[in-house]
């Protein structure tokens, strides 16, 4: 029975079908959170307190294109067939889950995966959730509704807008008053408290929900939804991660406090480097063509050197070769030991960040955003290209790995 359980829900498209590997994507995030685990526990807490870890693959784009491929690929024009592929099986699903009948039966679907692995799984004590584009929005939505009667939802802050309170304040004709009073409530027709969704109850706490590069931000302002009174309960850590240049990636700190449109999101902390044996490549013996080299060049430039001498330059290169060996074998075994204190320096200078920005937090006791940690390549590719790859560097990233792992372990 693992201590951990993590359902990771898919975004938008095929998933086991031919263009995607999804089952490939969750075991790299598993292996690396695995051995970022191993690197943040020393040996002897590594023998008694080692937890496992468990990813479970929560699949729902088969079960509902299973409802409506037939009659999509009856209305689907027979030319570029590779651009309605896209189309259907990726576009679709964006739309399809902002539909009522179809949300709901995708809502429902992730709800009855979660409860049945739960269960199967032996009923850990500490359920997680990682969401990645849409499958983010999907698991906001779920743990939104899972409010309990101990978790005492917070009042909704009303705040009077500035632009409202210099109309009252400055009105003095009736007229005025009506203008404002309409436009509070003709904005008033644009937000509401909850979505047209109702999802089934979990029979579990989540205790962190990942969303990668989630439009939670943006798919809570097209519907009209609010953070404060549209959230996940308090028992469940919310980290909105995105890639800087990731198109889908909103931030959700802006929406609690404006006093975080001026903040930058939290960088990822870098992950320690791999721990590599540095192979060197065998050397290559001297055959003596060296030496015959040098007496040459020694002959041409018209020195003459005795026997004595020569046979001392021979010993000495022998000597040499033989130091350069010995310093080689010294020098992996140095280098297996500077790996392994860079690796110890670079967990404890991730250590010292983190103190840092947690002694600096001024508007909320957890941070949302994080952002992960751009490459150089990224400043010089196209605009296009860096912004569609940006979006699919989540699964391999070892700073996410480490990201988890860390939660993990609080």
């Amino acid at each position: 029975m693992p201590d951990h359980l993590v359902f990771f829900i898919h975004g938008v498209g095929q998933q086991y079908e031919t263009y995607s590997n999804i089952e490939h994507h969750v075991s790299t995030i598993q292996k690396n959170t695995q051995e970022m685990l191993e690197l943040l526990y020393t040996q002897k807490e590594q023998e008694e307190e080692m937890f496992s870890v468990e990813f479970v693959v929560i699949e729902w784009h088969s079960i509902l294109h299973e409802l409506v491929d037939t009659k999509m690929d009856q209305a689907t024009l027979d030319n570029v067939p590779k651009v309605r592929l896209a189309t259907n099986q990726w576009l679709m699903d964006c739309m399809y889950y902002f539909s009522k009948p179809y949300g709901q039966f995708i809502i429902d679907a992730i709800c009855r995966q979660c409860n049945e692995a739960y269960h199967h799984y032996g009923n850990p004590r500490h359920v997680h959730m990682i969401g990645f584009s849409l499958g983010g929005v999907a698991a906001y939505d779920i743990l939104s509704t899972q409010w309990n009667h101990n978790d005492m939802m917070d009042e909704p802050t009303t705040t009077t807008s500035p632009t409202a309170t210099t109309i009252a304040a400055s009105s003095t004709d009736n007229n005025d008053s009506l203008l404002a009073s309409s436009q509070k409530q003709h904005e008033s027709c644009f937000h509401t408290t909850t979505p047209d969704i109702c999802a089934p109850k979990l029979d579990f706490e989540v205790n962190h929900l990942f969303t990668c590069g989630s439009p939670i931000a943006a798919a809570l302002i097209f519907r009209g939804l609010d953070y404060i009174n549209y959230r996940p309960p308090s028992c469940t850590r919310i980290h909105n991660i995105f890639h800087p240049y990731d198109p889908l990636g909103y931030r959700l700190e802006p929406m609690i406090n404006s006093n975080f449109i001026g903040v930058s999101p939290v960088r990822l902390a870098r992950a320690p480097p791999r721990k590599r044996r540095l192979l060197l490549l065998p050397k290559i013996p001297d055959l003596g063509i060296k030496t015959f080299i040098t007496n040459y060049m020694m002959l041409n430039n018209n020195y003459t050197s005795s026997d004595d001498e020569i046979k001392d330059t021979t010993t000495t290169a022998a000597a040499k070769a033989t130091t350069i060996t010995i310093f080689e074998e010294e020098e992996e075994d140095k280098n297996e030991f500077v790996v392994q204190q860079e690796i110890n320096e670079d967990i404890q200078n991730n250590h010292h960040q983190e103190q840092k920005q947690e002694d600096s937090k001024e508007f909320y006791p957890r941070r949302i955003d994080y952002m992960l940690n751009e490459t150089v390549i990224d400043a010089y590719a196209s605009e296009w290209i860096i912004a569609i790859k940006s979006h699919f560097r989540y699964w391999a990233n070892r700073d996410l790995a480490f990201h988890i792992a860390k939660s993990l372990l609080e």
